[in-house]
Formats: C-alpha cells, sequence, structure tokens
C-alpha cells in the first residue's frame, strides 16, 4: 500500500514539474530593458518574509494558489505607483512563477502590474504574472544596474528584435562595419538591436546585450532607428563571443577573451595561449595532471 501511495506521489510531482516547466518554456526570453519598458510596476525591494500556498480569489484571474511575499520598497523604477520607499509591501506570485525564488533580506528587482482587491488597505495589490521577473539585485552587471537606475526608461522609444530559435540569424549588410564579423550572423550590434539571447545561451557564453547593453536612438540616424550603445564593455564581450563561436575558440589567441565563457573557462584559457605562443614560434609545456600524495 506505501509503495502505490509513493508511486502516485511520484507521478504527481511529475506531473506538476512537467506543467511548469511547459508554463515557463511559454515566456518569451526578452532583454532587460524590454522588461522594464513592457512593465507597469518596476521596483527594487528587499524581502523580508515568503509564504507558500496562499490562497486568492481574485476576479479575472483563473489561477487560486499563489506565494505571498512581504517586502520593503528600496526603490520605485517607474514612479507612479504610490509606492514610496522605505514602505512595506505585499506582493502575489503565482505558483507557475518562473523567476527567482525569494529569499528573506535578499534584494531583487521585480516587475508586475498594480490590480484593483477590496480586501487591501489601499484598494490594489501589486501582483506577478507567471512571465515577470524577479532578478536578483546583485546577479545584475552594473550597466543592468544602471540601465533600471535611469538608462532603460530614455530608451522605451526603441523596439528590439527578438528570435524564436538559436538557429535564427540577421543578414546583415555592410553597413555592419569592419571588425564584427558577426554581424552577418547570430549578433551584431547594429540594425536595430537585434537580439539572439538563444544562440549566446546555447553555447554557454556570455549574453553581452543583456549585460552590456542599451538599445538607444541612433545619432543621426532616420526616426525611429536604434542601434546597441557600443561602451567598451559590450565590445569586449562581443568580440569575445565571436572568437568562441567560431569554431569553439580554436582561433584564440588571447587568454582574457575566455571570460565570456560560462564554463570550461580554464580549458579555453590553456588552448588560447597555445594558440598565442604557436603564433610566436614557441610552443607550450606539456600539460599533466598533478599527482595526489598519500
Amino acid at each position: 500500500m506505501k509503495y502505490y501511495a509513493l508511486m502516485i506521489c511520484i507521478v504527481a510531482c511529475g506531473l506538476l514539474a512537467q506543467a511548469s516547466a511547459q508554463s515557463c518554456s511559454s515566456c518569451y526570453r526578452n532583454h532587460t530593458q524590454q522588461i522594464y519598458c513592457n512593465s507597469e510596476v518596476v521596483l527594487k525591494v528587499t524581502a523580508l518574509h515568503t509564504e507558500r500556498s496562499v490562497t486568492l480569489d481574485i476576479p479575472g484571474y483563473t489561477t487560486s494558489t499563489y506565494k505571498k511575499v512581504n517586502a520593503t520598497v528600496n526603490a520605485d523604477f517607474k514612479p507612479g505607483n504610490l509606492m514610496s520607499t522605505g514602505a512595506d509591501i505585499t506582493f502575489y506570485t503565482p505558483s507557475s512563477f518562473c523567476g527567482a525564488t525569494f529569499t528573506s533580506e535578499q534584494i531583487y528587482v521585480i516587475t508586475g502590474k498594480m490590480i484593483a482587491d477590496p480586501s487591501s488597505a489601499t484598494g490594489r495589490t501589486l501582483m506577478m504574472g507567471s512571465c515577470d521577473k524577479g532578478l536578483k539585485w546583485d546577479e545584475l552587471s552594473e550597466k543592468q544596474q544602471k540601465g533600471f537606475e535611469s538608462k532603460y526608461g530614455r530608451f522605451c522609444q526603441c523596439e528590439l528584435i527578438g528570435v524564436k530559435s538559436a538557429s535564427d540569424v540577421l543578414v546583415a549588410t555592410q553597413e555592419g562595419g569592419a571588425g564584427y564579423a558577426g554581424a552577418v550572423s547570430y549578433w551584431t550590434p547594429y540594425r536595430n538591436c537585434f537580439y539572439n539571447a538563444q544562440k549566446s545561451q546555447a553555447i554557454q557564453v556570455d549574453d553581452c546585450e543583456e549585460k552590456y547593453g542599451y538599445c538607444k536612438p541612433t545619432r543621426g540616424g532616420k526616426k525611429g532607428e536604434c542601434n546597441w550603445e557600443l561602451t567598451p564593455e559590450y565590445e569586449t564581450c562581443f568580440e569575445s563571443r565571436e572568437a568562441i563561436a567560431d569554431r569553439g575558440g580554436a582561433a584564440m589567441t588571447d587568454p582574457s577573451q575566455c571570460d565570456v565563457l560560462l564554463t570550461k573557462k580554464r580549458r579555453c584559457r590553456k588552448r588560447a595561449k597555445a594558440n598565442q605562443l604557436r603564433s610566436q614560434g614557441r610552443t607550450l609545456p606539456a600539460y599533466s595532471e598533478p599527482t595526489q600524495s598519500g
């Protein structure tokens, strides 16, 4: 009897996980600038307390089970929602939420919208949808933090060109400029902010546009024309990513370019160093695994 009860529990948990995964797979991969511009509410908060399995009856919402999160507002990045700094708030995330797991005393950027809630003292409640974001503040790059604080809001007139799969490419013209071999493939700093996060994820490298990029109006360009801002950090990341994508980085001669990798950095640096020495007519001493004593 216990065996069958265990099997039922395993199957039920598996179906729940599968349903959650399918729900998350329907969430489009958006750049943080898009997330900011498309969201009604964008807050920087410190999570205080979390409760699971809170049942709510909210008109217009089919989901009834939510996670309740209490937090303190550190900053309101889209003023107008009457969220004052230092205020204690409560917000809700659906059980199928695809963002962060909120931990007490951790700081997050959260997105969502205000909905009518007669049971609330203010008559409104902050609700997060399955595809809204809960991003840990200390895991964002300095460029992303600055984006939320000031820069993203200045460029919401720009529309990023996203993709549906990692294999999607943008066939750019020669306006891509010299020095950007990838301007005719998966990424380009030109042509109206083309954004292929899926390809960066597929080959396990930094998403340069997400981490360092701002999509802003092209100086001297046509009305509505936007490009990625060529900050030094973005250009360095872009060139390193291209080297990795080119035959897996086999032609790399600068170990620092391996920093863009999410995994296997040590192996990449060793290969790049060997290529660097080879280009100088020298060779790298044979590598041997360290022996364990005792």
